[in-house]
């Protein structure tokens, strides 16, 4: 037997084909190889011994929206428009909604030739889309929505098979953790069962050929645990728990199986906030305006926001929490502004700089390549301009640079920050297995693969041909 299949395929016709995609947001091989030579993660175990392995490079900067959107693309963020949780249009600069997605999804194209998809959880997709099957959004889903499902109409149902189905974690999460962080991990815990529950459910009682579960909150944990080796080994016990299960249904439905992320973890030492020092540097510049005394009236200052709750905005309190996560990150502090208009250079979110003069790109870059921090060691491993990153007709929506920190650092683009509760942040390494009809050589090692290189995986195991504008490339038979 090659893989979980206990026939080969390569003679039934396409529509023939299943898979299970398991999404698991910031996993990476950093600490699941170790669980797994200690023998913790014997599920996960099984299917490295039996499948191809993979390094997954993420995207730049290593963010979900850009490399889940990548995943579910086939093509690299200049290309789909989703470069960042901020994007720069002529309006000004907008949020990642899906609204600024422009080229189709694997459910897209798979449910135009007929497969049948369940996607739960789908990060970067609000409202869910009109696809052949059944579709959840995730966290960039607002609080109170109920647009969250297609077809409409499953919403009951699913609402009662979860307990209460959740997008993402509740709005109070952020205040929750700093105060009560056994009551945090427990909302964590509890939204991935709701998840889990709710795939189970579905695989079990409704016809599909592509079958896509992504769990987001192994990002959250690991953000605000990677410190607690002994919380991070009973999570993934958790998580490997439900392999076996997914497993289980591979075997039993003839399916491939593909457990992907977006991107890895590291730990997190100290904060650099990354505004702050290119002010100091005299690139970015602070000011005060009738529109951020306005903002601030309505509720729309930081401190505004953190400090009293009952009085935020409608407005702010309806938008996703991933969402409040950015604004609260780029907000003033009262009256204070970045003023992105006549500062050289600034940063909207954590790891990319908009430079505001072309002539000056090149000098910012070289600045940041010397940054350091307060004992004189230098920040960034690695600076890069957009266009050796990104390529395609939105690399404008792009900041002009962006930053890849050594490890141990996380970047922040506030002015002033109070003491993180963060101990883990992104890095670009994530993981893909895949166990199925045609690994004719199991554990080997398929090498670094990109985001978009995972679509056409996906298109490779249905026996569709890739199409042209694909950055993406097949990557599990063997030549």
């Amino acid at each position: 037997m090659h893989g979980i299949r206990e026939t080969q395929e390569s003679e039934m016709d396409c529509m023939g084909k299943r898979l299970i995609l398991v999404g698991l947001d910031g996993i990476g091989w950093r600490t699941t190889s170790p669980l797994i030579a200690r023998g913790e993660l014997p599920n996960l175990q099984n299917l490295v011994s039996k499948g191809n392995l993979a390094i997954l490079e993420s995207t730049i900067p290593p963010q979900s929206p850009p490399a889940w959107t990548s995943i579910f693309t086939g093509v690299n963020p200049g290309k789909h428009g989703i470069v960042d949780f901020c994007l720069r249009e002529k309006e000004g600069f907008v949020p990642c909604l899906s609204t600024y997605r422009m080229c189709k999804t694997i459910w897209q194209l798979l449910s135009e030739r007929g497969f049948k998809c369940i996607v739960l959880n789908d990060p970067v997709t609000f409202p869910a889309e009109p696809i052949n099957g059944i579709m959840t959004t995730g966290m960039m889903t607002p609080p109170g929505s109920r647009n969250w499902i297609y077809p409409p109409e499953m919403l009951g149902e699913v609402d009662s098979i979860a307990g209460g189905y959740e997008c993402d974690v509740p709005s109070n999460f952020d205040a929750v953790i700093s105060t009560d962080p056994d009551r945090a991990l427990k909302m964590l815990e509890v939204l991935t069962q709701k998840l889990f529950r709710v795939s189970r459910y579905i695989a079990e009682n409704y016809e599909w050929d592509i079958l896509a579960t992504i769990f987001t909150t192994t990002d959250r944990f690991q953000h605000y645990w990677w410190h607690d080796q002994r919380k991070i080994t009973a999570f993934y016990k958790t998580l490997d728990t439900m392999m076996g299960q997914y497993l289980k249904y591979a075997v039993r439905k003839n399916a491939d199986l593909i457990v992907v992320s977006d991107h890895g973890f590291g730990p997190a030492r100290q904060v650099f906030l990354v505004n702050t020092w290119l002010e100091s540097v005299g690139l970015t510049s602070y000011a005060k305006s009738l529109f951020s005394r306005s903002i601030s009236k309505l509720g729309f200052s930081k401190k505004q926001i953190d400090r009293n709750k009952p009085t935020v905005p409608k407005l702010f309190s309806k938008l996703p929490h991933t969402l409040q996560q950015v604004i609260r990150n780029v907000l003033p502090e009262d009256e204070i502004y970045l003023d992105t208009r006549h500062s050289p250079a600034f940063a909207k979110t954590s790891l990319g700089v908009f430079v505001n003069e072309q002539e000056q790109i090149e000098s910012v870059a070289n600045r940041l390549r010397e940054a350091t921090d307060k004992t004189g060691g230098r920040v960034f491993e690695k600076v890069f301009y957009s266009h050796e990153v990104l390529n395609g007709s939105y690399l404008y929506r792009a900041p002009e640079l962006f930053l890849q920190p050594f490890d141990g650092y996380d970047i922040s683009p506030w002015r002033q920050t109070s003491p993180s509760v963060r101990t883990g942040v992104h890095r670009p390494e994530g993981i893909m297995i895949h166990c199925g009809a045609i690994v004719d050589q199991p554990g080997r090692i398929l090498g670094r693969i990109r985001p978009w290189d995972v679509t056409a995986c996906i298109l490779e195991i249905f026996g569709i041909p890739v199409p042209d504008y694909f950055d993406g490339k097949p990557k599990l038979s063997v030549a």
